[in-house]
């Protein structure tokens, strides 16, 4: 007794009355608020950021989320690419349309389950972990509620977060970290409390959050892998052994039917490693490179990159092993393994920490080249393994150092991540913002450079528009996209002579790209040369007939020759393609205008004007016509 209360006057009242608030029956109810509290806290600059990168294609032009009803096919469900994920953006589309807000809403609220789950996982491995030195024991409550917050403040994680498309990755993730804390209950509740039908309906719950994380992004296919990772770090039997058998036989079974499905399945594999030009070996070197930045950037998280480049546009492609770098690199994430064995046994939850953080990296950073080596949102289901270590590293150090600096130092530390991510959030708010941060920090990116040259010219900087494309080709002199778009701001700047001869380089570089051929044959056609602009427009169709635009412009061209029969069937194929676009509807009117079917002429004025009834320029058509027509 006296021994107790001795401890008790030496340990601070304050930390004492959060830990006693912690240890009771609503202590998780606090400690879910304040993960809730705190996240929004760190994001609440992120609604207003807006769509980039891929959000374009996934979201912004991605007419599949336009209609609920496109999800109403099972076959969708058992063959589409992610379809969860496009099935949560068609659901922020079919409420909100594209109101970034919601979409961030959603995304902010993945990361607050996520934090949730990691908290109560966190807190399921440390009570299997068995610690038994008191001083540990008291305090491990609040030590989970700050490796959950860790977690959910770090800057590393804001890509996956603020960046609106990579609801994939926290997604993704959240279902895995939910799979995981099923199984792991499940088991407890199996192996320990011989309670069987509660365990079967948390495996079931496991299976089914893992196959919703597959649905969401396909590398959440390792969490029966990361099930038996747990297994073997956490699970014995009462007789303190491990079961080996269930191990060995769920592996096996594991790798054939991975091996088999993805034989029969190998259009993956080459979705997956499209683009890149590169094979597995090289992608393997530069990857230990990658992971040693990972953990550097979660040491030290500054000058992070929303695009760090790849393998074609800027990377810096390594492709020897025998490097000084890449050896050391090599040898650091080697001697980190290590350790995490050597300390297996006396620290299994520091151990599973760092195992982990290399199992979920397996996917995106082994030997499946990707054309992007390094983003950095693929680092969101890693760090639950940086924090798992993280609170564990701290109760190996914890019995010889007084608790109130360990609190002070993480809450200090936390708050400071939490500036650092909320002013990283800034960083994502427009165009420019994001395509001036990454020039700065990933310089030789010639994709980064390529993308603020577009952030300027939309806001109407077109010489400095320029000069970011001049730059993105003198790292990238067959960046045939950079070829292109400077060959537009010359030519909205009437430098015509020398736009065309950018669109030429870019045609010279990739002759199928059919955007330059357009680009040019609009150019001629404004110097006079009608004939060349035909044969441009005409190249356009060769190699895309889909291609509305390239009709469009060559029945504006065969107006301005006379030639307007040939006109009216090129704006009758882009019809027939864009019955909405009620600019050709107006065009059509206007030639048959000019031939005499004034009937026709207004009802194609008239189709013009119930597609878009403030179109003034039919309007006045329309009008013009019938005034003449009562005039004579």
């Amino acid at each position: 007794m006296k021994s107790t209360m001795s401890r008790a006057k030496n340990e601070p009242g304050k930390n004492r009355t959060l830990r006693r608030f912690l240890s009771y029956p609503y202590g998780n109810i606090f400690s879910f608020l304040l993960i809730a509290l705190t996240a929004f806290i760190v994001y609440s600059n992120s609604f207003d950021c807006q769509f980039h990168l891929d959000d374009e294609s996934g979201i912004v032009n991605n007419q599949q989320i336009t209609r609920l009803s496109y999800f109403n096919n099972r076959e969708y469900w058992l063959n589409a690419h992610r379809p969860l994920a496009f099935f949560s953006f068609a659901l922020n589309y079919h409420f909100g349309k594209l109101d970034v807000w919601g979409y961030h809403l959603v995304n902010l609220l993945i990361h607050i389950v996520a934090g949730i789950f990691v908290f109560l996982l966190v807190k399921l491995i440390l009570d299997l972990n068995n610690y038994n030195n008191y001083k540990i024991v008291k305090h491990k409550n609040l030590f989970v509620l700050l490796a959950s917050l860790f977690f959910v403040v770090h800057p590393l994680q804001t890509q996956a977060i603020t960046y609106i498309v990579q609801r994939m990755a926290s997604m993704s993730a959240m279902f895995c970290i939910m799979s995981l804390y099923f199984y792991s209950w499940g088991r407890v509740e199996h192996v320990r409390n011989s309670k069987v039908f509660k365990a079967i309906l948390l495996y079931l719950l496991a299976l089914a959050t893992g196959i919703l994380g597959v649905m969401t992004k396909q590398n959440a296919i390792i969490f029966p892998f990361v099930f038996l990772l747990f297994e073997f770090c956490f699970i014995r039997s009462k007789e303190n052994k491990i079961f080996k058998n269930y191990i060995i036989i769920s592996l096996s079974t594991l790798v054939v039917v991975c091996v088999s499905f993805l034989f029969f399945n190998r259009e993956i594999l080459t979705s997956v490693t499209y683009g890149a030009n590169i094979n597995s070996t090289d992608y393997l070197i530069n990857q230990f490179i990658v992971i040693v930045k990972y953990l550097l950037l979660v040491i030290l998280p500054i000058n992070q990159c929303a695009d760090y480049g790849n393998i074609t546009y800027g990377f810096p492609y390594i492709k020897s092993f025998w490097r000084f770098d890449v050896i050391g690199c090599f040898l650091l994430l080697l001697g980190l393994f290590t350790l995490a064995v050597y300390l297996f046994k006396k620290n299994k939850a520091f151990s599973f920490g760092i195992f982990w953080f290399f199992l979920t990296l397996s996917v995106e950073s082994s030997i499946l080249p990707i054309a992007d080596p390094m983003f950095e949102h693929r680092m969101y289901l890693p760090m639950v393994g940086v924090s798992i270590s993280l609170v564990s590293s701290v109760f190996m150090i914890l019995p010889k150092l007084k608790t109130t600096y360990i609190y002070s130092c993480i809450a200090l530390l936390i708050f400071v991540l939490g500036i650092l991510s909320h002013s990283r959030n800034e960083i994502w708010k427009n165009e420019l913002t994001l395509w001036t941060d990454a020039t700065e920090n990933a310089p030789n990116n010639a994709r980064a450079w390529y993308s603020k040259g577009k952030a300027l010219e939309e806001l109407g900087k077109l010489e400095e528009a320029i000069k970011s494309y001049d730059k993105a080709v003198e790292i990238q002199p067959e960046y045939y996209y950079a070829w292109n778009n400077k060959g537009n701001v010359l030519d909205e700047l009437g430098k015509h002579e020398e736009a065309i001869n950018s669109y030429d380089i870019a045609i010279g570089i990739k002759p199928g790209y059919y955007e330059a051929w357009n680009n040019k044959g609009t150019t001629v056609a404004l110097l006079g040369k009608r004939e060349e602009a035909n044969k441009c427009f005409d190249k356009v169709i060769e190699i895309n007939p889909e291609s509305y635009e390239a009709w469009y412009n060559k029945g504006a061209n065969l107006v301005l020759e006379g030639k307007n029969e040939e006109a009216i069937k090129c704006y009758d194929k882009v019809l027939a393609m864009k019955p909405y676009m009620y600019e050709a509807w107006n065009r059509k009117g206007a030639v048959l205008e000019k031939l005499g079917r004034y009937k026709e002429a207004i009802q194609c004025y008239d189709k013009a004007l119930q597609i878009n009834p403030n179109f003034i320029s039919a309007l006045n058509n329309k009008n013009l016509l019938n005034k003449n027509l009562h005039r004579f």
